[in-house]
């Protein structure tokens, strides 16, 4: 049996605005929209997907898609050129929780901030 990870969807508020934040923001191909249904090319062989919570609610009664309090996972994109990103976006506004900082025990320089629906994204390239 083979199994492929084609898609990361993340269940927000308004898939609208999480669809632009990303395509405006980081500069994504928008592959997909529809009002409670976005994606987004990450790779050529993964797509990241928004979905509306009302909308899987209402597909799942079962789901309790509500806000998460606290960060449970971090989206990690591999950037070149960070320092450079970094001062891009903070021109766009985006408001990062640290600044670009190397981690030697990892091997990486990361910097951090949060999507419209408090996500946790992470910016790294290698040290």
């Amino acid at each position: 049996m083979a199994i492929a990870l084609t898609h990361i969807s993340l269940l927000v508020e308004d898939v609208s605005k999480a669809l632009h934040f990303y395509h405006d923001t980081l500069g994504m191909e928008i592959t997909d929209n529809s009002p409670d249904y976005a994606a987004l090319r990450a790779n050529e062989n993964l797509k990241l997907s928004f979905f509306s919570r009302k909308a899987m609610e209402e597909a799942l009664p079962s789901v309790r898609a509500s806000q998460v309090n606290g960060h449970r996972s971090v989206i990690e994109f591999h950037v070149d050129q960070l320092n450079d990103l970094y001062k891009t976006l903070s021109i766009k506004g985006v408001q990062f929780i640290s600044e670009p900082t190397d981690h030697p025990d990892w091997g990486i320089r990361t910097t951090y901030f949060e999507d419209l629906d408090g996500n946790l994204i992470e910016l790294f390239e290698e040290l």
